[in-house]
């Protein structure tokens, strides 16, 4: 059932359903059988399933957007997590650039430019952010950059990561988010 037109978007129509996965990578083996890869920008896509969001768009080539969205379990809370205050503007930068590249129509664009001024500020910032901060946001920025097919700015925001000194309990406690890069381009190109 269509909710709405949204700007360049037809309609958009949210779909719940009890278990993400399953219809995600559903729709991703599908769209990899039609297309040889997963598309993951342009129309027809497929937004990926991002660790800690029960939801994924797929976007029909007429520019319909559905979302699917597993709701939380009982007692698990919402969807929106309450951010500390005080958090660096790195941190604030992620949070912004995770709204419209997760709910927003996945506008991967937006978010790389958020990313990207919130870097260089940081960079010429008299106090810079925690390193882990900087860390997050260099992993999501080269995420988007695979998603955008942007090979050459993804291999320097690695590279650059990697010259992130984090301690190995850090680099565990973001593991995901630190490989989330390599683990899209896995799913998008498949075995």
């Amino acid at each position: 059932m269509p909710c709405g037109p949204l700007d360049d978007l037809l309609w958009a129509c949210l779909v719940m359903v009890s278990r993400i996965e399953p219809h995600h990578r559903a729709f991703s083996e599908g769209l990899r059988a039609r297309y040889g890869r997963v598309p993951t920008a342009g129309l027809p896509r497929i937004t990926r399933l991002r660790a800690g969001l029960d939801l994924f768009g797929l976007f029909d080539p007429a520019g319909n957007w559905l979302i699917f969205l597993q709701p939380p379990e009982e007692g698990d809370g919402a969807w929106v997590t309450d951010y500390p205050a005080g958090q660096s503007a790195l941190r604030t930068a992620l949070d912004m650039a995770a709204l419209f590249r997760d709910y927003k129509g996945n506008d991967d664009s937006v978010a790389a430019k958020i990313l990207d001024v919130a870097l260089a500020r940081d960079g010429k910032a008299a106090a810079a952010a925690p390193p882990l901060d900087r860390a997050l946001v260099l992993a999501a920025r080269a995420e988007i950059a695979v998603a955008l097919g942007e090979a050459e700015r993804a291999n320097a925001l690695r590279a650059e990561l990697c010259s992130v000194r984090l301690s190995d309990a850090e680099r565990e406690e973001c593991r995901i988010e630190l490989e989330a890069a390599d683990e899209l381009e896995r799913w998008a190109v498949g075995p």
